[in-house]
């Protein structure tokens, strides 16, 4: 339950109202970055893989950038 517990620090540091956002890059990345690794090492669509790596991810952005994405978005 690792990533549950790396979520919700990011909603204790950056607040309830940036999670949706962070799960939805997460995941976006996390579908690109999982087929990429399965096709790389060449593995069935059940291997799981971590998702960590992409909650940091996407938090860094929200960190970074997120006042651009909402700009543009609106």
């Amino acid at each position: 339950m690792g990533d549950a517990k790396l979520f919700a620090a990011l909603g204790s540091w950056l607040g309830i109202a940036a999670l949706p956002f962070i799960l939805l890059i997460a995941s976006l990345l996390g579908i690109i970055g999982g087929l990429l690794w399965l096709r790389q090492h060449k593995l069935s669509s059940g291997h799981a893989f971590p998702f960590g790596p992409f909650l940091v991810i996407a938090g860094i952005i929200e960190v970074l950038w997120s006042s651009q994405f909402l700009n543009s978005l609106i």
